[in-house]
């Protein structure tokens, strides 16, 4: 008898649960469903690459931000239709290299919202920085430049690295100024002295903002391996990333280095 009234209070306590649960979604939902949101698109495929979701949904929009992702119908200041649109985050490129408002305008067309410069890396990183600030209009960012690094560690081009950074201040910097302003330099062998001031200089830019390090080799294959070597040795020292674009044959050259790495 006494168990007949353990499972029977068991019951009740379930059914008073599952009540309460179904008056929270619905109030839930009748309070969504109020809510004035400053935009809401409507009806447009959802795509979240974190929570696998891709399902026609409703999102609202309040200061800025997605309130709500909803299959109820929201309500809003503005109405935009997004019926046979796929709405999304904003992708991130690694593997740009233009630099300018132009091509952002094309990239952000294209649902890019972060644009990063990783395979060339830029020059003077921390005032190519500072000449984007308040103007560039997606998220920018670049990896540290091994080219450049090591030819600014060369006393013969000092002139012409004191005019590539003026040039980065005046917001006139671009990678094929910066190809051309380097290019004699690919098949220059850096001595002790100059090796050692590369790797502060990589340093430097690396604590001035560098996403990891830019290992154009494809440009540069005909460059000492044990250079390579002493690059790859301080990335792993400082627990940064490498990026490169590899493409046959030039994977030969990149690949190189690593038997003196194990």
């Amino acid at each position: 008898n006494s168990l007949f009234k353990f499972f029977k209070m068991k019951a009740f306590l379930l059914k008073i649960v599952l009540a309460s649960m179904v008056f929270f979604l619905c109030y839930k939902t009748e309070a969504q469903s109020k809510e004035i949101f400053d935009i809401v698109l409507v009806g447009g495929r959802v795509i979240d690459p974190e929570t696998k979701l891709d399902a026609i949904r409703n999102i609202g929009i309040s200061k800025g931000r997605i309130a709500s992702i909803s299959t109820h119908a929201l309500s809003g200041k503005e109405m935009i239709d997004v019926k046979g649109l796929v709405v999304a985050p904003g992708f991130i490129d690694m593997h740009v290299h233009g630099r300018s408002n132009q091509e952002q305008e094309f990239q952000l067309h294209d649902g890019l919202t972060t644009s990063l410069e990783l395979e060339w890396g830029v020059e003077n990183i921390e005032q190519w920085y500072a000449s984007r600030n308040t103007k560039a209009i997606i998220n920018y960012g670049a990896s540290v430049c091994w080219p450049f690094e090591r030819f600014r560690s060369m006393e013969k081009y000092k002139d012409a690295t004191k005019l590539m950074m003026e040039n980065t201040i005046k917001g006139n910097s671009s990678k094929e100024g910066l190809f051309n302003a380097i290019g004699g330099s690919y098949k220059d062998k850096l001595t002790k002295e100059e090796s050692s001031k590369m790797s502060m200089n990589i340093n430097k830019s690396l604590a001035e903002g560098g996403i990891g390090i830019g290992i154009p080799i494809g440009y540069l294959p005909k460059t000492d391996p044990e250079e390579l070597y002493e690059v790859y040795k301080f990335a792993g020292e400082k627990q940064v990333l490498l990026f490169s674009h590899l493409e046959n044959p030039i994977c030969f050259h990149f690949k190189k280095p690593l038997p003196m790495l194990l």
